[in-house]
């Protein structure tokens, strides 16, 4: 019944083929890629899912019902197309306010390389800080909303542009039985600055800010076994509608832990307007601290390797 649910959904979003992204992470975000390993090995389907403060930049409503207090930071590396590279290094903090009121906070570096001399856009360069603050609701036992504010300045050095922005997320999480959970996300709402490598055409131009087109997404995460923080098996699936654009994007992902310290991953990501993209990852876990890391398959572009670590709080 609940992936019938998230079919019907997704079918009266949209169902015609959308057009091509060189993002890894969801179109229709501010993100330029998946600032969470476990997250990007499972597809980016992580809005139904709520393990770490990092969920909060698919569902802020994540935040009330995390499963583990922990700091994560990670860093992620993907070539575009064009040449050259993007890095991104992340760290987010949760912080419990009072019963029901949880809140998070993220700081984001993200920069590019130049790309190869032959490269027919030439020398570009640029760099963006980010700043993140979220904060989610819990009502009740079963339901909780959030919404999450990004601040973002961007510089490119070379032509001495600067550019700032404001974005904004909401959303809903809905944990009816500890089995299964369910999600209802709006993001990329406000303005973000356009990348270079966002798209082509553009890749001579500096940094400019833009308004986001703005996106909704449904999700569910299932697990087995329920009554337990550390489930053997997670599925969750994701149906993203980006506004002002045609077609619908659908994720997938499953984590199993076949020891107790190692788990496996498997993400699919289908866009029919550009790539279906399989992604992997691994999961280890000890005394508290968990590595995580995750790669993009090799017959899709842009490729991207991605490494989180999480420790608990003090």
């Amino acid at each position: 019944m609940p992936l019938l649910v998230l079919i019907a959904l997704s079918l009266l979003i949209s169902a015609s083929p959308s057009p091509a992204t060189a993002q890894i992470s969801s179109v229709g975000t501010d993100r330029h890629t998946v600032i969470n390993a476990r997250a990007a090995a499972l597809a980016d389907a992580y809005t139904a899912m709520a393990p770490d403060v990092a969920s909060m930049y698919w569902n802020p409503a994540n935040l009330a019902f995390l499963e583990s207090n922990v700091v994560s930071a990670s860093f992620a590396l993907e070539k575009p197309l064009i040449g050259g590279s993007l890095q991104t290094i992340n760290l987010s903090v949760p912080v419990a306010l009072r019963r029901g009121l949880t809140a998070g906070f993220g700081v984001t570096s993200h920069w590019t390389n130049t790309p190869a001399e032959d490269s027919v856009f030439g020398r570009v360069w640029i760099t963006q800080y980010v700043i993140d603050a979220a904060v989610a609701y819990r009502i009740g036992e079963t339901v909780s909303v959030g919404v999450l504010g990004t601040a973002r300045v961007g510089m490119e050095p070379i032509e001495g542009t600067q550019a700032s922005a404001i974005g904004l997320a909401l959303g809903v999480y809905y944990h009816p039985i500890p089995e299964i959970s369910y999600a209802f996300a709006v993001r990329g709402l406000g303005s973000t600055i356009t990348h270079p490598y966002d798209d082509p055409p553009s890749a001579l131009l500096p940094a400019r800010r833009t308004n986001q087109p703005g996106s909704i997404e449904v999700g569910i995460s299932t697990k087995f076994p329920a009554a337990t923080r550390s489930p053997i098996v997670r599925f969750s699936i994701g149906s993203q509608k980006v506004l002002k654009r045609d077609g619908v994007i659908y994720k997938s992902g499953v984590e199993c832990w076949v020891w107790k310290f190692a788990a496996l991953r498997l993400g699919y990501w289908a866009d029919p307007g550009t790539a279906v993209a399989a992604r992997f990852g691994i999961g280890l876990k000890a005394y508290g601290i968990q590595l995580d890391y995750a790669v993009s398959s090799t017959r899709v572009q842009p490729r991207f390797h991605q490494i989180t670590i999480a420790a608990p709080l003090l």
